[in-house]
């Protein structure tokens, strides 16, 4: 049986979201919650398959190959009343990243500290020698892979992520729409507290 998220039943009255918890009554719907789990599972098991195969052709080339799996967002699936993204709770904006590449990263190896997707990049070129000619904002996760402490202001502890859909106004470009509202759309994490607040002038 597939169950709703514990947090399916929260009063959402004194929440940021709680217009977008109170959208849609399916959002409260236990069985379109499950169904819409039961698909969301389907899919993940056909990525699971792909990837599979995909490692399985790499063949002899697995030890010479940098793998990265990560994702872009998560998926509420009912927790706290909501679905799909746009919000920064853990459902939604914490994604997996998965790291491999046998003879040089020990399989079984965890990091625990959080980290961004801004660093990516940075640990690619890392890897492959090539880090001089890094210009991102991030910093190599490869230390952190191998244990070694490497940022002396404890950068490695904090994640910072959000989300802008404005787009420059066709008539006069120098303004962006649409307007940015209540809804938190800047996060700041460090260890166990989380920090979620508008883009507001006022903020």
């Amino acid at each position: 049986k597939i169950l709703v998220p514990k947090s399916f039943y929260d009063d959402m009255r004194n929440s940021q979201y709680e217009q977008i918890a109170s959208q849609d009554p399916n959002y409260h719907n236990e069985e379109m919650v499950q169904e819409w789990t039961a698909v969301y599972y389907a899919m993940i098991e056909e990525i699971d398959e792909r990837i599979g195969e995909i490692l399985k052709h790499l063949g002899n080339q697995a030890s010479n190959t940098l793998i990265i799996f990560t994702s872009d967002h998560g998926e509420m699936l009912g927790a706290h009343g909501m679905r799909d993204k746009f919000n920064f709770y853990e459902e939604a904006s914490r994604v997996p990243l998965f790291i491999s590449w046998p003879g040089t990263i020990p399989e079984g190896t965890v990091v625990k500290e959080a980290v961004s997707h801004l660093d990516v990049f940075a640990t690619i070129l890392d890897y492959v020698g090539l880090s001089e000619y890094d210009g991102s904002d991030g910093s190599s996760l490869r230390p952190m892979v191998e244990g070694r402490s490497y940022n002396a202001d404890y950068d490695e502890d904090v994640v910072v992520s959000e989300w802008d859909a404005r787009m420059p106004d066709e008539d006069n470009p120098s303004k962006l729409w649409p307007r940015i509202d209540e809804k938190p759309a800047l996060m700041i994490r460090k260890g166990n507290y989380k920090l979620m607040t508008q883009k507001l002038a006022k903020s």
